[in-house]
């Protein structure tokens, strides 16, 4: 039986990756005659692998066998050529230029482009870069192999400006205005340094400890809505320290980067179980992170329902029934009168009266639950006495008085 093709399993590649950059054999970036000379001269041959580069390189399908599998790849990819740069694009910088600070550089300045891949970089991996002085009476690397380059013999206290590109390792000329070679980034940004100035402090890469980070308080229930939490206090040789705290399981709900150890989440739910984890970083320029914290989880307590609003209305009407009025003759006088039904609007009854005589105040019906005084001693007849009333609930809301006949 013949082998399955798999090309990604010996030879992953990034979807940026041009799949075609296989069977370019002859390293001039382009699909074309001279690639399929080199490939015939390994026809039907078998038991490729890496200990013969793939029978020089022309089993693109990696599957053993140069065939007509290899043939179909060749045809997919004729004429295709190469005309895309390295990445990134433009170019970036892994180290900004820097003074060098020893006596054996002591007028030199050093910087480091970040490493730049291309899309059709296999089998040689030839990128370049050029280093270019634009500012100051500075040197220029030249294309070269090395993402280094240490430019000497500056004079010191001066500032030199230079900018970084990369290349890789086409033949083809492009149409760039540079008469040269290759596919060319774009320049990076300009960056710029003190020859002989003093050195900026270590580059820090240890991140925060505790690391992986803990926890100081796990998460607890502070209320029906919310989750209170606290992280241990971090240390590092960065005086400041910053504190991320996340719902495990909706990473959108997050504390963001924070000065303070401690957070409380207020989006949650009533009943409900949240999982939070935490890390801490430095602020250097690096940006150094710890690791996660173990998940720990809170569940809140079910949702208490709101005090009653507090009662102060008193009960009402405060209206007569039937006016005061008098029976009985000569010193065996009495006075007789009822009040409208009152009730209370909260409801706290049994709603309580209180009759009184307007300028004798002895004569009264203390606190009842009934609406009717009748009878009451007021001695002789004809005195025109005035009575009044009012009314309470049982909580001590009080009404005005009514009004007096």
């Amino acid at each position: 039986d013949r082998k399955t093709v798999d090309m990604g399993y010996h030879y992953p590649f990034t979807p940026e990756a041009e799949p075609c950059r296989f069977c370019e054999l002859f390293r001039d970036g382009i699909i074309n005659f001279k690639d399929f000379a080199a490939f015939t001269l390994s026809w039907l041959s078998e038991d490729c692998s890496p200990a013969n580069e793939w029978c020089q390189h022309a089993d693109v399908t990696f599957d053993t066998y140069v065939d007509f599998e290899d043939v179909k790849l060749f045809a997919e990819c004729w004429l295709v050529e190469d005309t895309y740069p390295p990445a990134p694009n433009p170019s970036e910088w892994e180290v900004e230029p820097y003074p060098l600070w020893s006596l054996a550089y002591p007028n030199s300045i050093s910087m480091t482009a970040r490493t730049a891949s291309d899309a059709w970089d296999f089998w040689v991996g030839n990128v370049q870069y050029y280093f270019d002085c634009v500012y100051g009476d500075c040197n220029d690397s030249g294309w070269q192999n090395d993402a280094n380059y240490i430019d000497s013999n500056l004079v010191i206290g001066v500032e030199y400006g230079y900018r970084v590109r990369a290349r890789d390792a086409s033949k083809q000329i492009p149409d760039d205005g540079t008469g040269e070679t290759g596919n060319k980034t774009e320049w990076s940004l300009t960056r710029y340094a003190i020859a002989g100035e003093e050195p900026p402090p270590p580059e820090d890469h240890n991140p925060p400890t505790p690391n992986p980070m803990t926890w100081a308080t796990e998460p607890y229930a502070t209320s029906p809505t919310s989750i209170a939490m606290v992280a241990t206090t971090a240390t590092d040789d960065t005086p400041d320290v910053e504190y991320y705290f996340e719902d495990f399981d909706v990473p959108a709900i997050n504390s963001g980067w924070q000065s303070s150890p401690a957070w409380v989440d207020t989006t949650c739910e009533p009943e409900t179980t949240y999982t939070y984890r935490v890390m801490a970083r430095d602020t250097s320029p690096w940006w150094n992170e710890t690791g996660w914290s173990d998940p720990c989880s809170a569940t809140t307590p079910e949702e208490e329902e709101p005090p009653p609003p507090e009662d102060t209305n008193p009960p009402a009407p405060v209206a007569w029934e039937v006016a005061p009025y008098e029976t009985g003759s000569g010193l065996n006088a009495f006075a007789n009168m009822t009040a409208a039904e009152a009730t209370d609007p909260e409801g706290n009854g049994p709603v309580l009266y209180y009759f009184e005589c307007v300028g004798i105040p002895s004569i009264n019906s203390g606190w009842t639950t009934e609406q009717v005084w009748n009878n009451v001693p007021i001695g002789r007849q004809n005195q025109f006495l005035y009575f009044h009333f009012r009314v309470s609930d049982n909580l001590g809301n009080m009404s005005g008085w009514s009004t007096s006949l």
